[in-house]
């Protein structure tokens, strides 16, 4: 008896075996198969794996910008270097807790410990792990994603998913603390997780429809799958608008329903990843610092409005000249960038403004180049600011000749240059005879009148390189570069008789004038100081009114007379 043979595929499923016998047939449902097991693969491997990096990279992004920003609210004590706790600082820091919706945010000093925190407790705890002090510390961020009831970087555990992010806080290169933001990202993950489950269904589905489709027709299932795929192509290069149409009531038409769906769930995700990434280039664009950035190629892709105005162009003309060229000099900035700012100066002049210029190539944590940026801040006030109040701390008010500390540091300038080049310089001491008497017996005010006609008198006599100051009380001085002491002898007679002359009020002022001229043998600028000193007493035994050379001979001189001053009443006045 002969035994049967197996009944094989082509006898037991007849239909299957004529339609792989067709080339296009055969293709298409090996095809279909591959997709019934590769589209799930790719979306659940590769897809999901993607948008999850994506969100995480994006929030990891924000909390880099958001304690960029915050760092602008911090004050480092002058002393100690740490971060001051103000009411304003805690405001702030609440304020933009809530508007970026932080799960939880905390802020170190540079010893890592906690100086201010959104749980009062945590304040004064230190952080000791070695990814603060090795890694944080030397100004690179570090994150972790923190998946619920899962140990933090601080073995803390939480019931939601969040990403916890170390930014550093930096001061001249110098680390001063960090921010710690804890960013709740559940609901996001929640909404991916969600989107992803309902695409692997979805696009099962759609595969399987696809296969049985396959064998009742070929025509109508390829037109509509064509337009999935580029529904799906378009989805792919980020156009959320595109939607499949919806006819009849078969299963493609349920899959182009749920395509549709997921579609706008995806619109909706990166409408609120776009609405966050906004909310960040609105506090860039609102900044007073001017600041330019460029892609991983060098283009300009980010110039906001103060940098317009600083720099006196608008944004598409920095765009067209480069960042090379952003403040008109590629020399100056590509050092800058190549020295990251190490042994630059801090300050430019450019466009009638005093900036403050910074600019640095920006890294990833992989090191590699993603752009560069470049961030100036108009400090043409304060420059005007710091020189106003250096001419006040020189000045004598009331005089408005430079003061006795002015005339020391000159004095010392031109010693040293007097020791390097051997080029002396003179140096008179003036003294008002019987000012005393003038305060009074016509009062103060008087006083104060004489004073400022004998500046105006110096100021009338001396050269522009000459150096008239206010010594003390009614003690004036006259620093004279590269004069000999015949010079400065002439000078002061001049000035002498000049003073003599004029008239204040209708009275007469006389001064005595004590000359010197310095010497490279001398030990010490004082010493210049000292010989005028002697020559004044000189002038002073001798009578007053009258201009004394110094000569060694002086060092015995005795102490002047006293005898009253001549006011001469005049109808000629200063």
């Amino acid at each position: 008896m002969a035994i049967p043979r197996p009944a094989s595929l082509r006898d037991r499923v007849p239909w299957l075996t004529g339609m792989l016998t067709t080339r296009f047939l055969r293709s298409s449902f090996l095809l279909s198969v591959i997709l019934v097991v590769l589209i799930p693969v790719h979306a659940l491997w590769i897809t999901h794996p993607a948008f999850r990096d994506l969100l995480i990279r994006f929030t990891e992004e924000n909390a880099v910008r958001l304690a960029s920003h915050m760092a602008d609210s911090v004050v480092l004590d002058a002393s100690t270097g740490k971060p001051l706790i103000t009411e304003a600082l805690r405001a702030d820091m609440a304020q933009l807790a809530k508007g970026f919706q932080l799960y939880k945010y905390r802020l170190f000093d540079a010893q890592g410990s906690i100086v201010l925190s959104s749980v009062a407790d945590e304040v004064g705890t230190v952080n000791k792990h070695d990814y603060f002090h090795h890694t944080v510390a030397q100004g690179r961020t570090h994150s972790l994603t923190v998946k619920k009831n899962h140990p933090s970087l601080e073995q803390e555990q939480f019931q939601r998913d969040v990403v916890e992010t170390y930014v550093p806080l930096m001061r001249d290169n110098r680390f001063s603390g960090a921010f710690e933001l804890y960013f709740d990202i559940t609901e996001w993950l929640l909404a991916l997780e969600g989107i992803v489950s309902s695409t692997l269904w979805v696009l099962g589905g759609m595969a399987m429809v696809l296969l049985l489709v396959i064998v009742v027709t070929r025509f109508q299932v390829m037109r509509r799958v064509g337009l999935f795929m580029r529904a799906m192509a378009a989805t792919a290069l980020g156009e959320f608008q595109c939607r499949l149409p919806l006819s009849g009531r078969d299963e493609l038409t349920d899959m182009a329903l749920n395509f549709n769906r997921m579609i706008d769930e995806l619109h909706k995700l990166h409408w609120r990843l776009k609405n966050e990434k906004n909310k960040l280039t609105t506090i860039i664009l609102s900044a007073r610092e001017g600041i330019v950035v460029t892609d991983d190629h060098g283009q300009v892709v980010l110039v906001n409005p103060a940098a317009e105005r600083l720099l006196g162009k608008s944004g598409e003309q920095v765009q067209q000249e480069g960042f090379a060229r952003v403040v008109d000099d590629p020399e100056f900035v590509g050092r800058f960038l190549e020295q990251e700012g190490v042994d630059m100066p801090e300050t430019l002049v450019f466009n009638q403004h005093v900036l403050q210029f910074y600019a640095s190539t920006i890294r990833n944590r992989d090191g590699e180049r993603i752009g560069s940026a470049a961030l100036m801040r108009d400090i043409t006030e304060e420059k005007k600011l710091e020189e106003k109040l250096r001419n006040q701390s020189i000045t004598d008010a009331l005089t408005a000749l430079f003061n006795r500390r002015h005339a020391m540091d000159t004095l010392g300038i031109e010693w040293q240059r007097c020791q390097r080049t051997g080029i002396g310089f003179a140096f008179a001491l003036l003294d008002v005879d019987y000012f005393k008497r003038f305060n009074d017996e016509h009062g103060h005010d008087q006083g104060d009148r004489v004073l400022r006609a004998v500046a105006r008198s110096l100021l009338l006599h001396y050269r522009q390189i000459d150096v008239c100051c206010r010594y003390g009380g009614e003690e004036f001085c006259i620093i004279m570069p590269g004069t000999t002491l015949a010079g400065a002898v002439l000078a002061a007679e001049r000035l002498r008789q000049g003073i003599e002359a004029m008239r204040v009020d209708g009275l007469q002022v006389t001064v005595s004038i004590g000359v010197t001229v310095s010497d490279p043998s001398m030990l010490q600028h004082d010493d210049v100081v000292k010989q005028a000193d002697v020559a004044l007493y000189a002038a002073k035994h001798g009578g007053r009114n009258r201009v004394v050379e110094w000569h060694a001979s002086l060092e015995s001189t005795e102490e002047p007379p006293t005898e009253a001053p001549c006011l001469i009443p005049s109808g000629e006045s200063v």
